[in-house]
């Protein structure tokens, strides 16, 4: 590593040391750990800066490769560098190389990596022979085209014969009545094994480690060293707890009696913890007994001695027991037995993963689209080839990385491969590595971070110091993490070079702060709250929050960021993080009871919406009427408007009949419904012809139009949000019909499709989360943002662990793990691989669920509230403070690699900590610490319902309303009432005319009073400018008058012109693209010059003042309009002759000689009947806007070569 030397940090920099190292470092691969709040992204937009305005070398900006996260992101660090710029640019105006930089910024590589690998695929292209037209496909159209490809090919392997593995694979995967699961496997495998950069030598390799000859032991084996592993970290925890146990009764008021047997269950132990083999740990495990500690009375032996030998002990055991059951059933040669067994299945399922692969592919490129994927792995393909890889690496002087710890292994094989060896710049936090979900590889980070400080190979920089947070919410932070993220779990240690150091001391003084945790107790709610039925853990918790919030409104602090002093907070400094979103609307309806504005964008709810059933219902009728469900919900809904007595008359028609068919016979008939379903039936039929020819958002835009439905939502009660709901329908038709799928039927099948993949859009967007309001927030959501108060919730909920119960598990080292399947008995065990990947699973799960809390927790500026809620709190804190007490430095892990939720994590800390004694047990702690804590214990019968306990009568107003019913109001409110609904606008009738209007618009109303359009929404011209593919064609007497119109005025009247001048005109507007050759050549240039040998030529000619295309805009009156319509028109000629006199002259160029020939008094009076109005219109609308009179108007006609005087008014 050859670094060069750091430029010394100037004395009136704001860059923390570690800051400027990372913003000059050079010569070296550099990855800097960045962490919460330490301004990573001010540090990388002064480094892009300083190196493209540095004096010796500097770097054009479009030779910089940025690659960032999000788009949002991308276009925040542009911005950024672009204002940096324009402030050195006025420090130095006359900078050229600035001035440069700020040109080339907009072709800058500033992007996400899948924006930049479009660009590499849309340049390379001819190299992988792809159509470099293609479009982004649609996440949900690819589903679909996934389905229909699945399906297709598990068809062909079901008529396949000889197919034995299939079919052995179908009969372990599948269902009795289903081959869901089969599907499901192939899907979740493809998508996994695209994270990987050759995802056919991945498959082929997961496959070939099922392929057992008996050469290799059971340790030897990928899955076999990970068990073995996993017992290590579980054997090790046992031994702590023996030792704890131990220490306890060696004390002089421990009890001695059962310190051998103590000792000989502490020694069993360390054996299994020494064994190298499986046989050997197997063996030794299986010996252990364990016998009954001895209950003999000891005079000077303490109780709580014995009860924490007691506890120690008996957690000792329980992991011991667990290591038998997973480890000395599973015999050496039946596992590998079993894994031999599966091969067959194994490597099936990676051949049908294979060809659909292939075959997606192929489909994809057929219709020209790629998703995200295809951009990474096609981007890689084309860097393999020296042409383009050579390029990259020769352009980019640098490569900057942001949120690198969530990058995966296709993403840095490219990164790798456009960087020349020395040049990558990676920014990141492995703490905050969040997205394994998206298959991102914190490991990538980790292994730089421990190789980078261990060798020459890069270098290590540490962006420790935080700049977003009160020093005692960093105090708080660090507290925790010191305590429960070490390299075991979370991947990094939590010591003194990876805490928060506070760097922001600008905060305003606003009085002792402590970090609150409420533990809200439901035991007994019941015998308290009549409605602790409904007082779920996520009512109580937001009745908490909305208190809290309420008093932090009345009696809290915040900082204000512009002036830097403190003020009282208002809704929009608070936000709730919570992990998962499933308990928000509960939450926010009790938060809206205390008359307190929420805001959530939540990710389902959307299908479920009535004003959306009740649409798609009509959709899935128009499409097939013979479906008894949707038929009945829209005859019932308000679109048609029949009632349960209609329906069941109509029902009655034929019991044995399908409800359309009912429809069809009450129509037929002569019922009291004969009238109304022989109307609908009419409107059905309409829609349907319709729905096969018109474009699907149309279609839905004029069905919510038609029925007045979206009207009538918007009108009910949450009409804004019904209204957002139903535009999303629409906007969404439209997304989808941008796809390669079109009509009614495939539409419907789409939302089929999702709604059994259990995904959902999300209800549309009512209120702005800009608005001031308490936002509650996913955690993912959150990482990148910062809120002055936050509040932590849902801290109890069990982590998910969904993805390791599944009976086929994928890992990218320990590749496929399937249960054993008889097809024969039907039954099923974990194999060795499913155990050994179940295990891995669980503790990278685990570790980013502790990530996942330190992303929430470092998001609080200036408070952070902890909320929880749970039953048998007393309980709970007991074995908390068993945890407590045996842990160390850190918790220990088995008791990590335990916890069921977050507070089994953040409990056992906290009671260590000298001030949180929340039973007031007057417990020691033992641990002091500058953080400060408030741990709260409420009973949930405490929490009353807030406002709405208080706001009876406007209930019962609400109630009133929905009953339709008349409300009783005071004479105050009733005046109102009546003066907002029967207000009326002063300028009503105005609205009924255009705001502007041209002259050739009024002389047409002025002559036919009758033609006025009052309801044209949409302005059209008579002439419009063909498009050039059309030019070559003969030239429309409309483009002829416009071209004789463009000479006239660019011709100068200097002089009578001939036609030689007319002729170099032409030229020069034809070469300027003005008008074309063809028009030119249609211009009669004898007409141009004959113009100026008449009378009102020579009269041109010698005019003091000449003005060409005098524009007018002037206010006319009509009909009532009191001036308020603008007239808008061109006068061709204005002159003012020697005696002052103003002339208007109109140039024509209608053809009158062929209308009426041999006829010029007929040609005249057809000329100057059609344009007087105009004319007039002009002369008085110059009158009015000169203040002078214009005595003398004239048309000249070309055509004929005649001055027709148009003096009349």
């Amino acid at each position: 590593m050859s670094l060069r030397t750091i430029p010394e940090k100037p004395t009136d920099a704001r860059w923390t040391d570690s800051q400027w190292e990372a913003i000059q470092a050079e010569g070296s691969n550099i990855l800097v750990s960045a962490a919460a709040g330490s301004g990573k992204t001010a540090v990388l937009v002064e480094r892009v800066i300083r190196k493209i305005t540095q004096p010796e070398e500097p770097v054009d900006v479009d030779r910089l490769l940025i690659v960032t996260f999000t788009n949002a992101a991308a276009a925040e660090m542009k911005t950024r560098v672009g204002k940096a710029l324009e402030e050195k640019l006025k420090a130095d105006p006359a900078n050229l190389h600035i001035r440069r930089q700020l040109a080339l910024l907009n072709r800058a590589s500033i992007s996400t990596l899948h924006s930049f690998c479009m660009n590499v695929i849309r340049t390379y292209y001819y190299l992988v022979d792809v159509d470099p037209q293609f479009r982004i496909m649609d996440q949900n159209e690819g589903a679909m085209i996934q389905e229909e490809l699945l399906e297709e090919l598990l068809e062909e392997n079901y008529a396949a014969e000889n197919n034995d593995d299939f079919v052995l694979l179908a009969d372990r995967l599948n269902k009795d009545r289903s081959d869901d699961s089969l599907r499901e496997a192939v899907l979740r495998l493809f998508q996994y094994s695209r994270a990987h950069a050759d995802p056919a030598a991945w498959l082929q390799e997961v496959a070939e480690q099922y392929r057992t000859d008996g050469s290799r032991s059971i340790e030897e084996l990928p899955w076999g060293r990970e068990m073995m592993q996993q017992a290590e970290t579980s054997l090790a925890g046992a031994v702590l707890k023996y030792e704890n146990a131990i220490a306890a009764a060696g004390q002089p008021d421990g009890p001695k009696a059962n310190l051998g047997l103590l000792q000989e269950e502490l020694d069993t132990c360390r054996r299994a913890l020494e064994a190298t083999t499986w046989k050997d740990m197997q063996q030794t495990l299986a010996g252990f007994t364990f016998k009954k500690l001895g209950s003999k009375k000891e005079a000077d032996a303490a109780p709580e001695r014995r009860e924490q030998i007691k506890n120690n002990r008996d957690g000792a055991k329980k992991v011991i027991q667990k290591l038998q059951e997973e480890m000395v059933a599973e015999n050496p040669e039946d596992a590998l037995s079993d894994i031999a067994a599966l091969y067959p299945s194994v490597r099936e399922l990676c051949r049908l993963v294979q060809t659909f692969s292939e075959r997606y592919y192929q489909v994809k490129q057929k219709r020209a689209m790629m998703d995200f994927s295809d951009l990474e792995h096609t981007c890689l393909q084309i860097l393999d080839f020296e042409e383009a890889s050579d390029h990259y690496q020769g352009f980019f002087q640098e490569v900057l990385v942001d949120e690198y710890q969530d990058t995966n292994f296709v993403q840095e094989k490219i990164v790798t491969q456009l960087a020349s060896g020395d040049n990558l710049f990676m920014v990141g936090d492995v703490k905050q590595s969040i997205y394994r979900f998206r298959l991102a590889e914190p490991d990538l980070f980790l292994e730089k971070f421990q190789r980078y400080g261990e060798s020459d190979d890069g270098e290590r920089i540490m962006l420790d110091k935080n700049f977003r947070s009160r020093r005692q919410v960093l105090d708080a932070v660090n507290y925790l993490f010191r305590q429960l993220m070490d390299n075991d779990l979370g991947g990094i240690a939590y010591d003194r070079e990876a805490e928060l150091k506070w760097g922001n001391d600008q905060y305003p003084d606003i009085g002792d702060m402590v970090t609150e945790v409420a533990v809200i107790d439901q035991e007994d709610v019941a015998d308290n709250d009549p409605q602790a039925a409904e007082l779920t853990n996520a009512r109580a918790e937001a009745r908490w929050i909305a208190q809290a919030v309420s008093h932090s409104m009345q009696n809290g602090w915040v900082t204000d960021q512009e002036t830097g002093e403190k003020r009282r907070p208002v809704y929009r400094d608070h936000v709730i993080l919570m992990r998962s979103m499933p308990w928000v609307n509960e939450m926010m309806e009790e938060m809206q009871a205390y008359g307190i504005p929420v805001y959530a964008e939540v990710s389902g709810g959307y299908f479920q919406a009535v004003e959306i059933q009740i649409m798609i219902s009509l959709l899935q009728i128009i499409d097939n009427p013979l479906q008894d469900i949707p038929l009945a919900s829209v005859l019932r809904s308000p679109i048609i408007g029949w009632d349960e007595e209609m329906l069941a008359a109509v029902r009655l028609e034929d019991k044995n009949a399908s409800f359309y068919q009912c429809v069809e016979l009450a129509a037929a008939g002569t019922s009291g419904m004969q009238p109304r379903a022989e109307a609908f039936l009419e409107q059905l039929e309409g829609w349907r012809s319709r729905s096969k020819y018109e474009p699907l958002s149309e279609f839905i835009w004029a069905l919510l139009e038609e029925t007045g439905y979206l009207d009538f939502c918007s009108g009910l009660h949450g009409g804004k949000q019904r209204r957002a709901n139903l535009l999303a329908l629409y906007d969404r038709a439209r997304v989808y019909e941008s796809t390669s799928f079109r009509g009614v039927f495939r539409f419907l099948r789409f939302i089929e499709g999702m709604k059994n993949r259990k995904e959902d859009l999300g209800t549309a967007r009512a209120l702005g989360e800009q608005e001031d309001v308490v936002r509650f927030m996913s955690i993912h959501k959150s990482k990148g943002l910062e809120f002055p108060i936050v509040y932590a919730a849902g801290l109890q909920k069990g982590f998910n662990v969904q993805d390791q119960r599944q009976p086929l598990l994928f890992h990218k080292e320990l590749g496929i793990g399937m249960k054993y399947v008889d097809p024969k008995q039907r039954v099923s065990w974990p194999t060795l691989p499913h155990a050994a990947i179940k295990h891995r699973m669980k503790t990278e799960s685990l570790a980013e669920e502790l990530r996942v809390l330190y992303v929430a927790f470092t998001r609080a500026e200036e408070h952070l509230t902890l909320v929880s809620s749970m039953q048998k709190v007393e309980k709970k804190f007991e074995e908390w403070e068993q945890k407590s007490a045996q842990a160390g430095n850190t918790l220990e892990l088995h008791d990590r690699l335990e916890a069921q939720h977050a507070f089994d994590w953040l409990m056992p800390v906290l009671l260590q900590h000298a001030e949180v004694d929340p039973l007031e047990q007057q417990t020691v702690r033992n641990r002091s610490d500058n953080s400060s804590w408030k741990v709260h214990i409420v009973p949930a019968s405490t929490l009353q319902i807030g406002s709405v306990l208080e706001e009876a009568p406007a209930q019962d107003w609400l109630q009133a309303v929905k009953d339709k019913e008349e409300v009783p109001a005071g004479e105050e409110w009733d005046t109102e009432v009546r003066r907002r609904m029967y207000w009326r606008y002063s300028y009503e009738e105005d609205t009924r005319h255009a705001a502007k209007i041209s002259v050739s618009e009024w002389k047409r109303r002025s002559e036919d009073p009758q033609a006025e359009q009052r309801h044209a929404t949409t302005f059209t011209s008579s002439y419009a400018r063909r498009p050039s593919f059309m030019m070559e064609e003969a030239v429309s007497p409309a483009e002829k008058g416009t071209v004789l119109h463009i000479v006239m005025e660019q011709l100068s009247f200097t002089g009578a012109p001939d036609e030689e001048r007319v002729d170099r005109l032409l030229r020069r507007l034809t070469d300027e693209e003005y008008i074309t050759a063809a028009q030119a050549e249609s211009v009669d240039t004898d007409a141009v010059t004959a113009f100026f040998e008449t009378e009102l030529g020579r009269r041109v000619l010698a005019a003091e003042t000449v003005q060409k295309e005098v524009p007018i805009t002037a206010g006319v009156t009509g009909d009532g309009l009191e001036n308020r319509q603008l007239l808008q028109g061109i006068a061709d000629l204005v002159i003012q002759e020697a005696d002052g006199r103003w002339v208007l002259i109109d140039y024509k160029t209608d053809r009158v000689q062929s209308r009426f020939p041999g006829n010029p008094k007929q040609q005249q009076e057809f000329l100057r009947e059609r344009y007087q109005t105009q004319l007039d219109l002009y002369r008085s609308s110059l009158e009015s806007i000169w203040g002078t009179a214009i005595p003398e108007a004239y048309i000249f006609a070309f055509d004929g070569m005649q001055t027709i005087p148009m003096n009349g008014r």
